[in-house]
């Protein structure tokens, strides 16, 4: 059974955006609905490969189950934010501890030189601390994304606009994403077409 008794000190809020949900200052997830059933639970998280707890939350707005990390959820929850800084830092330099006196809401700037300064110098990809995109979430959206892929657009062709929808960022992102201009050491399916025909030129020369 789930441990629902607080931990010393620990003070729940409501996550906004996500009323099935409250979020601790200590980093901790509770649902008022697991498995769909109005069960309260807390919830376990899953650690990825970069040391991040993340987690997968259906949205307020449109219903959908989408991953965010914990961090950001316990700083949008308890942490004021008036100068609309885009990302929270972990001021030991540990990803895993999301303790809301671990974070604080930063520009992208300042987490870079933070992060030099404790020797985190990789923020490629899904180890960048302003993205909820995994590397697997990436791969899927180039993926789906058909539009014009294979000559002129057809009904039914996945545009950058339904992508942006789906999963919840900006166009901007999903044009960076299928577009290869972001994600770089990611393989992109226009690259993958154009080395499999190069491959099989290749192999009819011989």
């Amino acid at each position: 059974m789930d441990n629902l008794q607080d931990l010393p000190n620990e003070i729940w809020k409501r996550i906004p955006g996500y009323s099935l949900y409250e979020i601790s200052n200590m980093g901790r997830i509770k649902t008022f609905n697991q498995f769909g059933c109005g069960r309260t639970a807390i919830m376990k998280p899953a650690l990825d490969p970069n040391g991040y707890w993340r987690t997968m939350l259906k949205r307020d707005s449109d219903g959908k189950v989408h991953t965010i990390k914990v961090h950001r959820l316990v700083a949008i929850t308890f942490i004021p934010n008036p100068e609309n800084k885009p990302q929270v830092n972990h001021i030991n330099s540990k990803p895993a501890d999301n303790r809301l006196s671990n974070l604080e809401w930063v520009t992208r700037s300042e987490n870079m030189i933070h992060a030099h300064k404790f020797g985190n110098k990789s923020c490629k990809g899904e180890k960048n601390p302003a993205t909820n995109l995994t590397d697997e979430i990436v791969l899927e959206i180039r993926s789906k994304y058909t539009y014009g892929r294979n000559g002129k657009p057809k009904p039914g062709d996945v545009t950058r606009q339904m992508l942006s929808d789906e999963y919840g960022v900006g166009m901007h992102v999903i044009k960076r994403i299928v577009g290869n201009r972001g994600w770089k050491h990611l393989p992109h399916p226009n690259n993958t077409q154009r080395v499999n025909s190069e491959s099989v030129t290749k192999v009819k020369k011989y």
